[in-house]
């Protein structure tokens, strides 16, 4: 088990099928999201300020981070079609090549960041969050490493194997979390943000190693062909064209955001310390909205490499009976216990900034139960499709014309708070829903990724030289 040795069950897109591929993606996702969370929750102890200022960082490194991920996971798809038409020894071609495009990739970006980072980080919170920022930029090539070893275990169907890097490292992250932030007596000095920082580094790296090490184990490498490093240009190039598009509209959503943030600081610091709470619920939960997201892609993408389409609909309900439950799960810290969640998490008591807290909470609860179906389910098969550039077009202009422009309308008359921003953004979930399920219905958006004739004739789809 521990290399991923277990058997891959039957295809058929079942609540069980869907929970066994989402469920260890989601635990996994959400070990990871708890290192920033520990890391926020024990800031928030040492400092407001240095909380709001990891906080704002953190997004800042996201612009460059997480567009970077989502071309790292449409890897995945290749996986999980190479595999769904039982092309075992072709599925690692993706992952390997796409770690040395992104790392090369990381050599550009990164110092450039570092040298700009003053132009998205504001001057009230920039001494405390250029330093965890910088940190930041050193974390992302392992997370980069991580994520695309991560595709290939979900693209193939057996994610357990994940669970096992993430638990290490978060158990690791809180130890030195507690460290590095508060210092130890005449041994470690107080660092704030950038301690914690440095504990996800560290923590980052072991997760990496140990996915590294179970990727290359002597199973995978007989049986998926993961220590043969061939290149294929054309794969890439299919790649690079599925996930540019897809890492673009990241990299937009996430600059809007951060402004924001940036916006609401210059309003007051009472607004700032509301939309950064609040981002830290949402990236908490984004672990099931992506692990089940996950969970349907690799599904999805099965089914279409099988050519096994007709299996969609029955997916399709399933995500919506398990986004139902999900919904009431969400629903327990933001609307039925609030003042638990602000005091014992963010040690925030004063009644002001927590009737404040309780109406923004509403809607973040709506966006987010809302996004779980529709991100998880008709976003996901899209992609499984290779439809990302429709993908791109809709998440880029409801992006800017439900969110950044109204954004700049309401600052301008001086009117601007956390709270709208959550509703600009809940209009935002719900165009992009209408537009994946329309998208869905019209049948475009099944692309042909990979090519295969019946098992009795060769594939017409050449991989490195084994083809």
């Amino acid at each position: 088990m521990l290399f991923g040795k277990k058997t891959q069950s039957e295809l058929t897109c079942s609540v069980e099928n869907l929970l066994a591929a989402s469920l260890p993606m989601i635990v996994s996702l959400l070990s990871g999201t708890l290192m920033h969370i520990f890391d926020r929750a024990m800031l928030a102890h040492y400092s407001l300020t240095a909380m709001n200022a990891a906080a704002l960082a953190q997004q800042a490194g996201n612009i460059i981070l997480f567009p970077l991920l989502c071309f790292a996971t449409i890897a995945e798809v290749f996986v999980g079609q190479f595999n769904g038409a039982k092309l075992f020894h072709k599925t690692s071609l993706p992952i390997l090549q796409n770690v040395l495009f992104l790392m090369f990739c990381c050599v550009w970006v990164c110092p450039l960041a570092f040298k700009y980072c003053h132009w998205v980080i504001s001057p009230p919170l920039y001494a405390d969050g250029a330093p965890y920022f910088t940190v930041t930029l050193f974390i992302i090539p392992f997370q980069i490493i991580h994520s695309s070893l991560a595709s290939f275990f979900v693209g193939t169907r057996r994610p357990n194997i994940i669970l096992y890097s993430v638990l290490v490292a978060n158990v690791m992250n809180v130890g030195f979390d507690w460290l590095f932030i508060f210092g130890a007596v005449d041994i470690i000095p107080a660092m704030g943000a950038k301690g914690a920082a440095i504990a996800t580094l560290i923590s980052t790296i072991v997760s990496a190693i140990i996915l590294l090490y179970c990727f290359l184990s002597k199973y995978n490498a007989m049986y998926y062909n993961t220590r043969c490093a061939n290149f294929d240009k054309h794969l890439l190039k299919k790649n690079i064209f599925l996930g540019l598009p897809f890492s673009f509209s990241y990299f937009i959503e996430m600059a809007i955001w951060v402004s924001i943030v940036n916006v609401l600081a210059a309003v007051s610091m009472e607004e700032a310390t509301v939309q950064n709470v609040c981002v830290t619920i949402l990236t908490f939960f984004l672990f099931i909205i992506d692990g089940l997201q996950k969970g349907a892609m690799a599904l999805a993408s099965n089914c279409i490499g099988a050519q096994k389409v007709h299996l969609l609909p029955a997916l399709i309900k399933s995500v919506l009976k398990v986004s139902g439950g999900i919904g009431i799960i969400i629903a327990l810290p933001l609307l039925v216990f609030p003042e638990i969640t602000l005091q014992y998490v963010f040690n925030i008591t004063a009644a002001p900034i927590v009737a404040n807290f309780k109406s923004t909470f509403i809607i973040l609860w709506l966006s987010l139960t809302f996004s779980v179906f529709s991100s998880s389910c008709f976003s996901g098969i899209l992609s499984s499709g290779g439809d990302t550039k429709f993908v791109t077009y809709v998440k880029t202009s409801t992006m800017v014309f439900c969110v950044a422009i109204p954004v700049y309308i309401f600052f301008t008359f001086g009117a601007f708070t956390s709270f709208i921003s959550w509703t600009l953004g809940f209009i935002h979930q719900i165009a992009n829903g209408v537009c994946f399920y329309l998208r869905y219905r019209s049948g475009a958006w099944n692309h042909d990724i990979i090519v295969v004739k019946p098992p009795d004739a060769p594939s017409l789809y050449k991989v490195g030289n084994d083809g």
